[in-house]
């Protein structure tokens, strides 16, 4: 354990603080949060993330920690970031504050339930996660001399943000043992701050 972080603090889970939010950095870019020894690196892909005025979307450096499970609230947590943040259509979707609260006991596979989750391994426990997150949606900014469509398409106002205090999810390793882990709150409103900045 890191100086500085009480066993209660981590216990509760970590927050990671925006986007890029951690506690430094390394030579290639890759992200780290405070508190998590796991190893596990957020990567943000710069490149597509400046069209859209933010530092994403991240992918994990490895996505096999731990070799079984379950993962530590804190790996969870950098799993949620590299399943959710992808790009989709004109928009970037993007995650910041992801807190992983609670970890059920892991269940056995089950045909019924989990039929969505792509190349599960089914003799591996699943493992139910409850936690919260700010979701983003962002646009792509103005390029010089692009047509202006207002706040949306400039930095620092292209993106809405949707809260998820109350999300649930879960957490299962596919056939090749990578971890997948997502949360989401079905109950939170659609796009409920518009105007704001990439996290």
């Amino acid at each position: 354990m890191r100086k500085g972080y009480s066993a209660g603090a981590l216990a509760l889970a970590m927050l990671i603080a925006g986007c890029g939010g951690n506690d430094g950095g390394s030579a290639n870019g890759a992200t780290e949060v405070a508190g998590s020894d796991d190893g596990v690196q957020l990567i943000p892909d710069t490149t597509v993330g400046t069209d859209y005025g933010a530092t994403g979307p991240r992918k994990c450096s490895t996505k096999k920690v731990p070799a079984s499970g379950p993962p530590s609230n804190e790996t969870i947590a950098k799993y949620v970031i590299c399943d959710g943040e992808h790009v989709s259509g004109e928009n970037v979707y993007l995650y910041d504050n992801v807190q992983v609260t609670a970890v059920a006991p892991g269940r056995p596979y089950n045909p019924n339930e989990d039929v969505n989750m792509s190349n599960i391994d089914i003799n591996k426990p699943v493992y139910a996660i409850k936690g919260s997150l700010r979701g983003y949606q962002c646009g792509r900014i103005m390029k010089p001399g692009g047509y202006d469509g207002g706040p949306s398409d400039h930095k620092g106002t292209n993106c809405s943000r949707t809260p998820q205090p109350n999300a649930s999810g879960l957490c299962y390793q596919d056939t090749f043992a990578d971890w997948y882990c997502s949360l989401l709150d079905v109950d939170a409103p659609v796009n409920a701050e518009r105007e704001v900045a990439a996290p």
